[in-house]
């Protein structure tokens, strides 16, 4: 199943175009992987490739950290205000904010952008 998915993966990340003159459908073939939380489905890939340092998708890895994550923004949804309870996806939208206001700065100072 890891190849099977993980080929489209591969072709998604050339772009909408390029995808589908390949034949992979970019709609339906992003559906399972985005879930109620957008921002964990974008960015977990990302912090798996940098964790494992392993080229290209890595479905075992993207999983577990997605997991970590939203277990993690879960916990301190509940604990950071005594009497009231933020949804998860506040606390995920905030994280994924300072996490691209952090990899832009560092892209800005690399001279990338």
């Amino acid at each position: 199943m890891r190849t099977l998915l993980g080929s489209r993966l591969k072709v998604l990340k050339m772009g909408d175009d390029v995808a589908g003159s390949l034949g992979v459908p970019g709609g339906r073939a992003r559906c399972p992987w985005a879930g109620p939380i957008p921002f964990v489905a974008l960015v977990t890939p990302q912090l798996a490739r940098r964790l494992t340092r392993v080229a290209g998708p890595n479905l075992a890895a993207a999983t577990c950290t997605g997991t970590v994550l939203v277990v993690t923004a879960d916990f301190a949804s509940q604990r950071v205000h005594e009497t009231a309870q933020l949804p998860v996806g506040v606390v995920t939208g905030v994280v994924g904010g300072l996490y691209l206001a952090l990899r832009l700065r560092h892209q800005r100072r690399a001279g990338r952008i």
